[in-house]
């Protein structure tokens, strides 16, 4: 799940962005690595809370749209379905993208 909220940080409009993954997603570690971050696979982990879900908020600008994925410790790439969108790399997988946008609206397939 992703949730977003709009907030002014020192006096710049950013979006803060929330990340979450089910408890159930086995690992020691889970790490958001994207574009944002150069893909570190190391800079943003992931907490379990309250043994509900692993979770990581972000700050990133307005206005643009960000990919990423997460990585285990244990070296295993997860997807996110709840991403806004996703792109197929060069390397034949996909990364996930997430819109920092206020006026975005995702469109979710009924069918």
């Amino acid at each position: 799940m992703i949730t977003k909220a709009f907030v002014n940080v020192d006096g710049e409009m950013m979006a803060r962005i929330t990340f979450k993954l089910p408890a159930g997603v086995w690992a020691d570690q889970i790490y958001l690595v994207g574009d944002f971050n150069q893909w570190n696979r190391t800079d943003h982990h992931l907490r379990l809370i309250n043994e509900e879900a692993w979770q990581t908020t972000v700050d990133l600008k307005v206005g643009k749209t960000y990919q990423f994925r997460y990585f285990t410790s244990d070296g295993r790439w997860l997807n996110d379905p709840e991403a806004d969108a996703y792109v197929v790399t060069p390397y034949s997988v996909d990364n996930f993208i997430v819109v920092a946008d206020p006026a975005f609206v995702q469109h979710k397939d009924v069918s």
